[in-house]
């Protein structure tokens, strides 16, 4: 177990306050010391410090290291042989991207899709495997009412009830002897 203080008030506030600018300068100071122990391989065919580094580097950020490395350097990276890092003569490497990108801004950009997200065959397969999985019939039909949509195309009729007239009586404000006069209005009725 751990053991350090609890810190409370301004001091934890200042502790969080500072505690951006460590990330920030630690996320530099590892692209400075990966890029450089890269540039060793490159120029000495050796990866004894890219093993240091990795060893040296937390375990959360030593997959972002790993890719980084073998995505821009003469390096391959086996963890079952022990090595680690060795030096891979047949690969090229990139160093002037490897300047671009650190390691974990490499990471964080090689998750995103490439891809692009196709609307209608996900729409289509979604149906395919409702229909198999046995999903109810509505359900079926408003995935498939969508799938029309966006294709332009027209559902079925729907039934239009025409409008039907509807006779309101009201109170005449003459005298109680006079007829109830009667408004007539249009109303739309919809089913």
């Amino acid at each position: 177990m751990t053991n350090f203080a609890i810190l409370t008030g301004k001091t934890l506030a200042a502790r969080i306050a500072g505690f951006g600018k460590v990330s920030a300068t630690y996320a530099k100071a590892t692209h400075q010391l990966a890029y450089s122990a890269l540039n060793h391989v490159e120029l000495h065919h050796d990866a004894k410090y890219m093993n240091a580094l990795f060893n040296a580097t937390p375990a959360n950020y030593r997959n972002a290291l790993v890719k980084w490395a073998v995505a821009f350097g003469k390096v391959a990276f086996d963890p079952k042989a022990g090595a680690g890092f060795t030096y891979a003569k047949a690969k090229v490497s990139d160093m002037p991207g490897a300047m671009k990108i650190s390691p974990a801004d490499f990471v964080k950009d090689s998750t995103k899709s490439t891809a692009e997200f196709d609307e209608m065959k996900r729409l289509e397969s979604m149906i395919k495997l409702f229909r198999e999985k046995g999903a109810s019939k509505k359900m079926v039909k408003a995935l498939e009412g969508v799938q029309r949509m966006f294709t332009g195309e027209t559902a079925a009729p729907v039934n239009v009830v025409a409008a039907t007239t509807v006779i309101k009586a009201r109170k005449a404000k003459a005298a109680a002897t006079a007829p109830k006069a009667a408004k007539v209005e249009k109303v739309a009725a919809a089913a």
